[in-house]
């Protein structure tokens, strides 16, 4: 037994279609989980405000386009460390056109984003990038104030790069789920 385990018990119906991968849950209850599981560059507090998460502090240029997270000491549920490439490759993966997901568009605040996912240039142009393990760089378009807030959603949140390319890694119930959040996926017996 695990001293100061906590759990927490969703009720989900056994026919339910849950996704907990945040680039390809498209449904509240997915959604919803995903909150649990994960944990993006920043969070919504108690009282509604945006707060860091992942992200330990970030530097916004003068001219409000260019964004330096800089990340917290964080492990994925499987120990490996979460650093900038995680959420380089989960940005880049919604982006890519031949990825199939309804939540592309988000990413087209970020300069090159729109154009890469119309296969209008290379993603490698798309304007995020790891810099170092700990420091994502993202520039957009334009000064955009709600952009901290949309990287607390969970189509933002980041994945294991390495764990991804083992195909059906989010398939439940697969035990482990590799995940960054709170708490950890397991089903019942």
């Amino acid at each position: 037994k695990v001293q100061n385990e906590q759990v927490l018990n969703l009720p989900m119906l056994a026919t339910s279609s849950i996704v907990p991968d945040p680039k390809m849950g498209y449904d509240h209850e997915s959604g919803m989980v995903m909150q649990f599981l994960f944990e993006g560059l920043m969070t919504i507090d108690e009282k509604g405000a945006i707060a860091y998460a992942t992200a330990e502090r970030v530097e916004l240029s003068k001219d409000r386009t260019t964004y330096h997270f800089t990340l917290r000491e964080a492990k994925w549920s499987n120990g490996s460390p979460v650093i900038a490439h995680d959420f380089e490759y989960a940005w880049k993966r919604m982006i890519d056109p031949n990825f199939n997901t309804i939540y592309s568009y988000l990413f087209f605040v970020i300069e090159h984003a729109k154009d890469a996912h119309e296969k209008k240039c290379p993603l490698d142009k798309v304007g995020v990038y790891a810099e170092d393990e700990k420091t994502l760089v993202v520039r957009l378009v334009r000064p955009s104030p709600y952009f901290l807030e949309l990287t607390s959603q969970w189509p933002l949140f980041p994945v294991n790069s390495k764990t991804v390319l083992n195909p059906g890694w989010s398939n439940v119930p697969r035990e482990p789920h590799v995940a960054n959040g709170p708490f950890k996926l397991m089903r019942f017996k």
